[in-house]
């Protein structure tokens, strides 16, 4: 059993890496990530389909990776990507909230603070 720890979705299918509602790496009862090369799956399907860089930018905020999550934010935002309107809510986010980067996005919105 897996559980998305963004949505907290329970999937009982031991084969799937990511959750189903919102693509987030799923997380094993042990505590281990599914995911390691998560974002180079999105990266491959923006190839062939439109993949919102926010959500990309989840991704990599799951993983830890701060710098290619706020790589991804910056192309959201130059996209002007509605995603961003959830950016304080959003618990997807809450790995990035303490850097002064996630600030200053929060600015360039229009977000208050």
């Amino acid at each position: 059993m897996k559980r998305c720890p963004a949505c907290k979705r329970v999937e009982n299918d031991d084969t799937l890496v990511y959750c189903r509602a919102d693509g987030t790496p799923l997380v094993s009862d042990s505590g281990s990530v599914s995911a390691g090369a998560g974002t180079v799956r999105f990266e491959e399907l923006s190839v062939r389909s439109y993949v919102p860089p926010y959500n990309i930018a989840t991704v990599d905020a799951a993983l830890g990776d701060k710098d290619e999550a706020f790589a991804w934010l910056d192309r959201a935002y130059a996209d002007r990507s509605f995603y961003l309107t959830w950016i304080k809510v959003d618990p997807q986010m809450d790995s990035l909230r303490l850097d002064p980067r996630f600030a200053d996005l929060m600015r360039r919105v229009g977000l208050p603070q």
